[in-house]
């Protein structure tokens, strides 16, 4: 898996009802610290315009790191999120701010 790409998680409804959504969020973190919270290191949580989906991205510098992680909860490859609202969800602000730079 490259290191250089992006990857979106989608959660329905009823995976996040199941708690799906939240157990990404716990692992994201708890590998974030056993790897030493990289700078570069990101989850993202797009903001809907409108539906019952949730979108999750992960940011390229951790993909290597997060391949069980992503095949667990079936992540796409995928370009930059751009033109949509983003709240970080596990990352340091400085990444959200410089979020063209990855």
């Amino acid at each position: 898996m490259s290191t250089q790409q992006w990857h979106k998680i989608i959660f329905s409804h009823s995976q996040i009802t199941a708690g799906d959504e939240s157990e990404l969020t716990d692992m994201f973190n708890k590998i974030f610290m056993e790897l030493g919270a990289p700078q570069n290191f990101a989850l993202f949580s797009e903001i809907p315009k409108s539906g019952p989906d949730l979108i999750h991205y992960l940011s390229p510098a951790e993909s290597k790191d997060m391949s069980s992680l992503i095949r667990k909860y079936s992540g796409t490859p995928c370009e930059k999120p751009e033109n949509v609202k983003l709240r970080l969800l596990v990352g340091y602000q400085s990444v959200e701010k410089n979020i063209d730079n990855l």
